[in-house]
């Protein structure tokens, strides 16, 4: 009874001591983050563009990149260094399933070799003309492309159309090397061969500048401040 009645007495003087007059939280303890199935095989770095264009994953120790065109998907894999990897007797599955459907389309991906860019790639038609970008998630699962059976790759990410080569290419210059404005991809951006160079100016003033001095803008497009920090001089 004793013990009872002196518990009692740590326990009122344990709520008075507290701060500003009110009874200290008893805060749970910190527990570890659980891994959730399929950790192992997410990509370990933030998509970004690929050579073909498309959100390249890192799972390592491959690079997979994903293009998506109205009718085709083609599925690109490279190493660590970006060397394209050999699809020869490589196996994959696409499986898209739209907003609002508990349903899963799959598509068989088969080897063969990208006409544009002689790249080897996995590729599978389907018809993405009725789909609108973000309305849908794609998942990709690879087989007999790691050695001694580890698991299949596997990426997944919401279907986007790839943008035109065109398109990418202002997104990675991102700068007019003449104005110093920032690139859009519009109308009026112009197109400009500089020898085996392309460049991307915003205006065709800049373009008729650049083809007076071509090797200046080539050197310059690799001096280009940051946005923001003001225009070339």
């Amino acid at each position: 009874m004793r013990w009872i009645v002196f518990q009692i007495f740590l326990t009122a003087g344990a709520i008075l001591l507290a701060p500003s007059g009110r009874c200290a939280p008893v805060e749970p303890p910190a527990t570890l983050p659980v891994a959730e199935a399929g950790d192992a095989q997410r990509p370990s770095e933030q998509p970004r563009r690929g050579p073909h264009g498309g959100l390249l994953h890192a799972v390592d120790p491959f690079r997979c990149e994903i293009v998506f065109s109205d009718r085709v998907v083609r599925i690109y894999i490279a190493d660590r260094d970006g060397k394209a990897v050999a699809t020869r007797g490589v196996r994959g599955r696409l499986s898209l399933r739209e907003k609002g459907s508990r349903q899963q389309r799959h598509y068989d991906l088969y080897p063969t070799v990208d006409r544009a860019s002689g790249d080897p790639c996995l590729r599978a038609d389907v018809n993405f003309t009725k789909i609108r970008n973000g309305d849908a998630t794609a998942s990709v699962v690879i087989h007999r492309l790691n050695p001694s059976g580890q698991p299949p790759l596997r990426v997944s990410e919401a279907f986007r159309r790839t943008p035109p080569p065109d398109v990418i290419a202002i997104q990675r210059q991102l700068v007019c090397p003449v104005s110093g404005k920032i690139l859009v991809a519009e109308p009026k951006t112009v197109k400009v061969r500089a020898g085996d160079v392309v460049v991307y100016v915003c205006c065709q003033g800049c373009a008729s500048t650049v083809r007076l001095a071509p090797e200046k803008y080539i050197k310059r497009l690799a001096k280009l401040p940051p946005p923001g920090k003001g225009s070339p001089k």
